[in-house]
């Protein structure tokens, strides 16, 4: 879905909003050109590249198509809500943030936009959809740990404030001193402090390289998708060859001929029913009928063939050729393997699928969704089930929705991947997009290549998918409960429930869980900066715990998502 665009007065009216102190003639730290909002030479020439003046979003990408970081706008002209965002994150672009006392990753309420007038609605519209969006990224990639932060600007003021007590002690500016006593009580004063502003060096580094991992996920999660978009646009634009012509030219003459055919049905149907007004025999305005019936037969086949619905590839009258030869069969028009691994490309790139696809847990809806072509993180639910699809019938996502759902509560599981989904789908004899169904089938082989995980005790009857109560408590010491009151808290704490696999009984079997809920139960219960130690502990269980092998790959993908010391994240 396409994001409303701003010009340049919007543009103009953010920077003065955000850098009021500057007159019209004064030098300012930004200068806006044709094309976007740039940082002025004269101050990103005296900072480090990556800080303060001297960095823009560009410097976070790095995708095909992506601009020069040396010579790209932090903020383009014209420009949507989610570059906004993106470049209020740092840089020049940051002070609108600042300007609006408003931290970015969360919405703005009506106070923060009631400041703004009728008059400068393009401004209040646009800082309200870029804060929104934001937020939406910062829920996806996590929050910036500010309590951290904001420790060590305090940090930072007790060394200042040391090293002045450390200066004052000594006589460091003592009137009348030589140079060389200046310089030895200086010495002195820094050797009495050097402790503190070592460790406050350190604390400042550990931030910044959180902030910079922060900041790279927030642009990427902001702009890559739509970046990707656009790149596919383009490149589909550069490589419309004359083969890409004459393909256009054959589908057009394809949708041209089914709307002839249906056109014809209609009309031959009529004459024959209305039998007063034949004027040929009977049997021969059957004939005509069941003529136009093949043709439409025929002309729906093509477009089926066309759209690459691999589910119905034969024609329904196969014995008749097709009445306009020069169209001819379009599947010809491109291999078979090239054309799949294009459909397979496209579907990837706008979906997201091969992400889905190693999911360890992905929801009813989700994959109801994705079954069906619609990405449930870009798309609600309501606008999808309005598009409509030739290959699906009406309504089909909100009925593959609710079969799912029902799957899922006469067979409980904690977690099921897409895969899962997909084979349970079949498995009912659903009717799935055929792009859907290609990619998966996919996935399956994919799937079926890696060899089974094999648990450590391979006698046990437990099932592969979970482990038992004594076995959490063994491998979950002291995070957060310790072994021996591990069951306890397993049987009574609503917020562990969702990892149960099973529920044991009195006397007989145990109860089972899925390790990865848990662990991402436990991790999400923490706060501040016990979470990523949370993090770091419960990814050591999982490497070094042979017990847990058959459940690395799926932690990896929540250790990946959330560890703050990974830039790829």
């Amino acid at each position: 879905m396409s994001q409303r665009l701003y010009d340049s007065a919007t543009a103009e009216a953010l920077m003065k909003f955000a850098y009021p102190e500057y007159g019209e003639q004064d030098l300012k730290p930004y200068e806006i050109k044709e094309n976007g909002v740039y940082a002025t030479e004269a101050f990103r020439d005296v900072c480090q590249p990556g800080t303060v003046f001297n960095w823009t979003p560009a410097d976070e990408m790095g995708w095909p198509g992506s601009p020069n970081p040396d010579t790209a706008p932090f903020l383009p002209i014209s420009f949507d809500a989610a570059q906004l965002a993106a470049a209020m994150i740092d840089g020049s672009g940051q002070s609108i943030a600042h300007a609006m006392e408003h931290r970015l990753g969360y919405p703005l309420d009506d106070e923060a936009l009631n400041r703004f007038s009728d008059r400068m609605r393009w401004m209040r519209d646009a800082l309200a959809e870029a804060y929104a969006m934001a937020a939406n990224a910062q829920s996806v990639v996590g929050e910036f740990d500010h309590d951290q932060e904001a420790l060590v600007h305090t940090m930072a003021q007790q060394f200042d404030d040391a090293n002045g007590q450390a200066n004052t002690r000594e006589g460091v500016f003592q009137q009348g001193i030589t140079p060389a006593e200046a310089s030895a009580r200086r010495a002195r004063a820094v050797a009495s402090v050097a402790d503190l502003n070592d460790q406050t060096k350190r604390e400042q580094a550990a931030v910044a390289d959180k902030w910079k991992v922060w900041r790279k996920a927030m642009v990427r999660q902001l702009l890559w998708a739509d970046n990707r978009r656009s790149y596919i646009a383009r490149r589909l634009e550069e490589t419309q060859t004359d083969e890409y012509k004459k393909l256009k030219l054959v589908a057009d003459a394809v949708f041209e001929r089914l709307e002839k055919a249906k056109l014809k049905l209609e009309r031959r149907q009529a004459i024959l029913n209305s039998p007063e007004s034949l004027c040929v025999p009977v049997h021969v305005a059957e004939a005509d009928v069941e003529k136009a019936k093949r043709e439409l037969a025929e002309a729906e086949h093509e477009i089926r063939v066309m759209r690459g619905d691999f589910g119905d590839s034969e024609p329904i009258y196969t014995a008749l050729a097709p009445t306009q030869s020069a169209i001819g069969d379009l599947s010809d028009m491109k291999k078979e393997p090239e054309r799949q691994a294009e459909q397979f490309w496209f579907q990837s790139a706008f979906l997201d699928l091969e992400h889905w696809a190693a999911l360890a847990d992905v929801s009813a809806r989700e994959a109801a969704m994705l079954l069906c072509l619609h990405h449930p993180t870009k798309e609600t639910f309501e606008d999808a089930k309005t598009t409509m699809r030739p290959d699906l019938p009406d309504g089909h996502l909100e009925r593959l929705d609710r079969r799912l759902a029902d799957y899922a509560a006469q067979n409980p599981r904690p977690c099921r991947s897409l895969l899962d989904w997909y084979k349970a789908a079949r498995e009912m004899q659903i009717r799935l997009a055929p792009e859907a169904v290609s990619f998966m089938e996919y996935v399956t082989a994919q799937s079926n290549a890696t060899p089974a995980p094999v648990v450590a005790d391979s006698t046990s009857n437990v099932p592969v998918d979970s482990i038992t109560t004594a076995q959490v408590a063994a491998i979950f010491d002291a995070l957060p409960y310790t072994a021996e009151n591990w069951p306890r808290r397993l049987s009574d704490t609503k917020w562990l429930k969702p990892a149960q696999v099973a529920l044991g009984a009195a006397g007989g079997a145990t109860s089972l869980w899925c390790p990865v809920t848990l662990a991402q139960r436990i991790h999400g219960r923490q706060q501040g900066a016990a979470k990523q130690k949370t993090l770091e502990a419960l990814n050591r269980k999982f490497k070094g715990n042979p017990v847990l092998a058959p459940w690395r790959t799926a932690w990896d993908e929540h250790y990946n998502m959330f560890n703050d010391a990974d830039g790829n994240h």
